[in-house]
């Protein structure tokens, strides 16, 4: 009967040990300052590869990207998504000189020719998140078949699976 109340005491003198002691907090995220979109590998247009490629930065306490590793993405779009990814910049942290770490999600989409060239532009889905809008390219080859060359007219490149 005593050791019960010994521990009803304890616990609502508010004494801790190392199991009530408050986590620890994460460092706030990074924001961006500098956003550089990546521009379209044309192999990836010729073939046409689309998807999102996410990358992982480390930021420095002075916001410079000091370290990138790719998370998911078309073989054909890392390269373009990283160097992007390099190309960014972030505000500094504040009374902390831990590294911080941020996903970057780049889409990369290919739309048909009778999307016009003003809905080409990057589309922000939020400071971390841009979609890359291109036509395919012009099938231009004496190898091309006639029904590819009308499909990447008409409709641009054909639904990923």
């Amino acid at each position: 009967m005593l050791k019960p109340l010994i521990l009803g005491i304890m616990l609502l003198s508010g004494s801790s040990g190392p199991a009530l002691q408050a986590p620890k907090r994460l460092p706030p995220r990074p924001k961006p300052v500098t956003a550089v979109p990546p521009s379209y590998p044309p192999i990836a247009r010729a073939t046409c590869a689309q998807g999102t490629v996410a990358v992982i930065v480390d930021v420095d306490s002075m916001g410079k990207v000091v370290e990138t590793d790719v998370l998911y993405g078309h073989p054909l779009l890392l390269a373009a998504a990283v160097t992007a990814a390099r190309g960014w910049a972030f505000d500094a942290a504040q009374g902390t000189s831990e590294w911080r770490r941020e996903v970057l999600r780049f889409g990369f989409r290919i739309l048909p020719f009778e999307v016009s060239e003003k809905k080409l532009k990057p589309v922000w889905g939020g400071p971390n998140d841009v979609e890359i809008r291109v036509h395919p390219l012009e099938p231009s080859c004496d190898d091309c078949t006639e029904k590819r060359r009308r499909q990447l007219r008409r409709g641009g490149c054909p639904p990923q699976t």
